[in-house]
């Protein structure tokens, strides 16, 4: 049966309300019984482009190909939804040696309605730094989409739904899916899980994860306000509160985000309708990789360094220097022991560019202040989650062996 369904608004209109979405919902179910359904209404002007960012180390080029092909499938259903918006794929790859003629080739075999870009840099500059990097050479986009390359999209419509979302509310910054594990798929995977947030010491900590303990998925039809956006995923509006400082090179780089975007008054949210998987650790091996606990440090201390009063670094500091330091000589103990070396190399590192972060901190005197505006607005979690995270992971453990 075909069908010719005339409304005034069209579902992203910015005014659209319950009729739209009654609309979208009941033509859904007539495709799947088999109609062709066509829609015709008052549509806001399109002007939106979108540049997707894939970093890459090529260290492992089945799960590049295993990404490249996710995304094909979500860029092929959003180009049949919003068949105006002007799409490009970027793939940056970070000082690797994959043959950039390869790589087009592989993703222009499958479809030729949106263009790829090969980014070959000299050197690894980090996640980061990647990123950083392509949002300079491509900067008419008005949202990126920024991805890791060990992830895998079994949903059609995420970047359909995320994008969308994006754009019906102008208050939402960055937006990201629920993150699940890509080997146990009805638990969170440690990047993101349903949802990042920070407490007043720049600690993180997510719905669905203790720790190394991933709990079963249960949001499932839920959004939520968040602190921070998941690194691995995430869709970001092109405004200067979402580019990343290439200095963190890896980890926190959500956080550099969270900071800023709330700061000005933007919203982060999770989307648990959308879930991608992720390979966790994929790149580390281990939650106590000695490199991935020197950024760790360092990233998190740069932070407070960056964004906080001097008031409020002399009051945190002490505080976080005594939990990393016994959490370096835990690990040390019982996990790596090369943590400690790991936090003592962070340290000094920061001690030596002292001057680089008082530079820093000029040239974003905009956000001068900014920690301390979100801990009394009570966005930051105002009690230490690491020790209520390792108490309620002592009694799970506790309960799991009983």
């Amino acid at each position: 049966m075909r069908i010719l369904w005339l409304n005034h608004r069209d579902p992203l209109h910015p005014e659209a309300g319950g009729a739209e979405v009654r609309i979208r919902e009941v033509g859904k179910r007539l495709v799947k019984m088999g109609c062709n359904v066509r829609l015709i209404c008052e549509r806001m002007k399109p002007s939106d482009n979108i540049t997707v960012i894939l970093p890459t180390l090529g260290k492992d080029l089945h799960s590049l190909i295993e990404t490249f092909f996710s995304f094909i499938e979500n860029i092929i259903y959003l180009h049949e939804n919003f068949p105006s918006l002007s799409i490009k794929l970027v793939i940056v790859c970070n000082g690797c040696k994959i043959d950039p003629t390869f790589l087009r080739s592989l993703i222009r075999s499958e479809i030729n309605y949106f263009d790829v870009d090969v980014l070959m840099l000299s050197k690894n500059y980090g996640y980061a730094g990647a990123i950083y990097i392509a949002r300079s050479l491509y900067k008419d986009a008005d949202f990126y989409v920024i991805s890791n390359d060990d992830i895998k999209i079994d949903q059609e419509d995420v970047l359909y739904r995320l994008i969308e979302r994006i754009m019906r509310d102008a208050s939402i910054a960055v937006v990201s899916p629920k993150v699940l594990n890509y080997y146990n798929r009805d638990r969170y995977d440690y990047a993101g899980a349903a949802g990042f947030y920070l407490d007043f010491t720049l600690t993180p900590f997510c719905k669905g994860r203790l720790f190394e303990l991933l709990t079963r998925d249960i949001y499932h039809d839920i959004n939520f306000n968040v602190t921070a956006p998941s690194g691995c995923f995430m869709v970001l509006r092109n405004i200067d509160e979402t580019k990343i400082d290439p200095y963190l090179f890896l980890t926190f780089e959500e956080a550099d985000i969270g900071i800023k975007t709330l700061f000005k008054g933007f919203k982060i949210c999770c989307d648990c309708k959308a879930s991608i998987y992720h390979k966790g650790l994929h790149s580390f091996g281990s939650l106590y990789n000695p490199t991935r606990m020197y950024y760790v440090f360092r990233n998190r201390l740069y932070l407070l360094l960056k964004y906080s009063s001097i008031k409020y670094v002399f009051r945190i500091l002490p505080l976080v220097i005594i939990l990393d330091f016994v959490s370096a000589v835990l690990s040390s103990l019982t996990r790596n022991r090369a943590t400690i070396l790991s936090w003592l190399m962070a340290y000094l590192t920061l001690i030596r560019s002292l001057k680089r972060i008082r530079v820093t901190r000029m040239a974003y005197k905009e956000y001068k202040a900014s920690i301390d505006y979100l801990y009394k607005r009570g966005l930051l979690v105002r009690d230490l989650v690491i020790i209520r995270y390792a108490l309620r992971s002592l009694y799970t453990k506790i309960r799991l062996k009983r």
